[in-house]
């Protein structure tokens, strides 16, 4: 098989992307905007792309190391996955460290659902390998890039534990697969508004509970505590929404967002170190 040659037939033509970006409205296009900032100024671009480095390390060990960048990553995108901020923050870490070609697959999506906020996403963080394809040929497709060498890294984001046991199983390259997000905390605050909207439509997979009055009704995926706050505080949240101060004093949540960041997202194991090869030589 002619790798590259074959991927080219799923690419997604510019209509199906501009019918994504049209159809997303310009208010949540303006907030993945301000995701794709938030991770560029988070992760900052590196400056070397490449690098070698020959050290004399005492007690006469002298090491040649070698750093490159990744040729390609390979991000598999589920057809039930619609967070696009978990997408872009799986793959912005790439991009500032100059990984040489980026292919995002989407699984083929059921007619007239395609994941717009995903789509859209990609191409406002400039990935040009967007492709769509199904579960077959998306295994098909990294069994023959392990057997030519062709992938340093392969990540997966979705609920499929099939998709990802299979697809994890590969050795030839790294995988990566987020730790299931289910629950978050929101916690409202009179000095400050939340966006709750955007909240629910940045996030669609998290259940929120939430510790606060609001008036007026809560979208599907919110839920209002009623117990006490030390009962809210002993519940193991996977993400928090509040202010500094709570996230601060709550040290066993590892991940928190203030408001105006309601459509942001970082994976704090997602370490710019890792999108690296190195060739190390000892004497």
């Amino acid at each position: 098989m002619q790798l590259d040659n074959w991927l080219e037939r799923f690419a997604l033509d510019d209509q199906v992307l501009g019918q994504a970006y049209e159809q997303l409205g310009a208010l949540k296009r303006s907030w993945l905007k301000k995701l794709i900032a938030n991770l560029y100024n988070y992760y900052g671009r590196e400056e070397v792309q490449e690098k070698v480095v020959s050290l004399a390390q005492g007690q006469g060990l002298k090491s040649y190391v070698q750093i490159t960048p990744w040729n390609r990553l390979v991000c598999v995108i589920d057809n039930q996955f619609k967070a696009a901020n978990k997408v872009l923050a799986a793959i912005m870490p790439a991009i500032m460290t100059g990984t040489k070609e980026i292919l995002a697959i989407v699984e083929n999506w059921e007619e007239n659902e395609p994941p717009e906020q995903i789509l859209v996403g990609l191409e406002l963080m400039g990935v040009e390998s967007i492709m769509a394809m199904s579960r077959e040929n998306i295994l098909n497709f990294i069994q023959e890039s392990e057997n030519n060498n062709a992938l340093n890294g392969l990540f997966y984001l979705g609920p499929k534990q099939i998709l990802s046991q299979a697809l994890g199983q590969k050795k030839g390259y790294f995988f990566w697969a987020p730790r299931q997000i289910k629950l978050a905390g929101l916690v409202l605050d009179a000095s400050k508004e939340w966006n709750i909207d955007v909240l629910g439509w940045a996030n669609p997979e998290l259940e929120f509970i939430v510790l606060g009055d609001r008036k007026g009704n809560w979208p599907q995926n919110f839920r209002q505590f009623t117990g006490d706050k030390e009962s809210f505080w002993s519940k193991d949240f996977d993400v928090l929404f509040a202010s500094e101060k709570e996230f601060v004093k709550n040290k066993q949540i590892s991940l928190g967002f203030g408001p105006g960041q309601e459509s942001s997202w970082i994976w704090p194991d997602l370490d710019k170190a890792l999108f690296y090869q190195r060739r190390v030589f000892w004497k």
